[in-house]
């Protein structure tokens, strides 16, 4: 007669079996699947991971082919979001005293953009948000050393635009990315609610940027609208900045902005 202590050695053994299950696909189960065709289908998928990884330890597992089957399942809705899945782990990713990544505000952030694709409907961190961050890293580090360019350089500095802000207010934060309605970064200075928007482009930012960070000052009920760019505006977007009531920063010139606050503020 099995006792309890062995039905409990059991379910532990299940459990641990399904996580490692879990692990594996994440990481060679998703670039398994993106050598196959792009017309091969859910079902065709499921049937490739079952003769991939269904092997004597996992071959007894009831569960396995739910697993596969949402693992398919995420890894298709992944291919929707996949920019903005890579922009929020390279935004909020942290990284311990030995180096390691620390994927608590990642996998948050991951949780709020796909609720806000309309994938998923959880109110906690699932397996599903635990992949989703797992394939961004992956591809992060395949792109790291063959595009270290547009998207790399774009998110470094929103993350020094941020930490620059932070001299200034206690209450500055990134955006989600895929549902920012314009702005990059959302803060409050000098009792007022402010937006900003952050180009670093090989050429001075143009007149879009201003109408997009105009758009989101309304958007965000904010007072202030600030464009931050790497390599400064042109002649157009700086008189359409005038007439909208913007502010242009170069760089990271933060006291420019705080200089610009009062007119601003008083034409509002």
């Amino acid at each position: 007669m099995r006792g309890p202590n062995m039905a409990m050695d059991d379910y532990d053994k299940k459990l641990r079996l399904e996580e490692r299950l879990r692990k594996k696909l994440s990481q060679s189960g998703f670039k398994y699947l993106r050598k196959q065709p792009a017309e091969t289908t859910a079902r065709q998928r499921i049937d490739l991971l079952k003769d991939r990884y269904l092997t004597e330890e996992y071959g007894k597992l009831v569960s396995a082919e739910g697993i596969m089957r949402s693992f398919v399942s995420t890894f298709n809705d992944y291919s929707l979001i996949s920019d903005r899945a890579r922009a929020v782990f390279t935004r909020d990713v942290k990284r311990d005293s030995y180096g390691k990544p620390d994927l608590r505000k990642v996998q948050r952030s991951m949780l709020r953009l796909m609720k806000s694709e309309g994938i998923g409907s959880w109110d906690y961190v699932s397996h599903e948000v635990v992949w989703c961050v797992s394939f961004a890293q992956l591809e992060i580090a395949e792109l790291a050393p063959t595009d270290p360019s547009s998207f790399a350089k774009g998110q470094a500095y929103e993350i020094a635009c941020l930490e620059a802000l932070k001299a200034l207010s206690t209450d500055v934060n990134l955006t989600v990315p895929g549902a920012d309605f314009g702005a990059d970064i959302v803060f409050s200075l000098q009792e007022l609610r402010c937006v900003a928007q952050c180009k670093n482009l090989n050429k001075p930012a143009g007149v879009r940027a201003v109408q997009e960070i105009s758009a989101a000052r309304d958007h965000y009920g904010a007072t202030i609208a600030v464009v931050f760019s790497r390599h400064g505006f042109s002649t157009p977007a700086e008189e359409l900045a005038i007439s909208n009531r913007v502010a242009l920063v170069d760089g990271l010139d933060i006291s420019s902005l705080v200089r610009q606050v009062p007119a601003l503020r008083a034409a509002a």
